[in-house]
């Protein structure tokens, strides 16, 4: 009898089984949404980090690129200039390339706003007017090479000396 008695007074009441319910579907709900959290931070760190590496690796492309043209500035013989320039566009495209890749993970990352496509958009014209006057420096060297007089060259030279410090190296920045 005693025992019967002790069983009743621990039999649960139909709101104490619902409340038990409710905190285990509630629990349940609970670990769902921060595995979702944590696949998503897992996401977004592997992407951002990959963008943080690749704007690393742009920018020292882009000293790399800027020290090839300070290099054609002082070639001494024309082969030497040619063999400089001669590696300029494989530069560039892998430049764009670099570009193209921190656009994709920073889009998929930030899940791409207007904002963030403007500041891309203000990227890649940034790194056109840097290697159109890039190029215009390499084609006041080149023009050096052809000048019939040592004068001609030299005032050439000087002209793309003064171009590339006022005008290139700023829009490197």
């Amino acid at each position: 009898m005693v025992l019967r008695n002790r069983l009743q007074l621990f039999r649960p009441h139909w709101s104490q089984v619902l409340i038990s319910l409710l905190v285990i579907v509630l629990g349940w709900v609970s670990a769902q949404a921060m595995n979702q959290v944590d696949r998503d931070l897992r996401v977004l760190y592997t992407d951002y980090t990959l963008a943080a590496t690749d704007l690393a690796h742009i920018m020292a492309d882009m000293m790399r690129y800027r020290n090839t043209i300070i290099r054609a500035l002082e070639a001494q013989t024309q082969q030497d200039f040619e063999r400089i320039t001669a590696s300029l566009p494989d530069q560039r495209a892998h430049i764009y390339e670099a570009v193209d890749r921190y656009a994709v993970a920073s889009t998929r990352a930030a899940r791409g706003g207007p904002g963030e496509q403007l500041v891309l958009q203000a990227v890649r014209e940034s790194l056109d007017a840097y290697f159109a006057a890039a190029r215009k420096t390499v084609g006041l060297l080149t023009q050096v090479w052809a000048s019939g007089s040592p004068q001609e060259a030299a005032e050439f030279r000087h002209q793309a000396e003064l171009h590339a410090a006022d005008n290139a190296g700023p829009k490197l920045v």
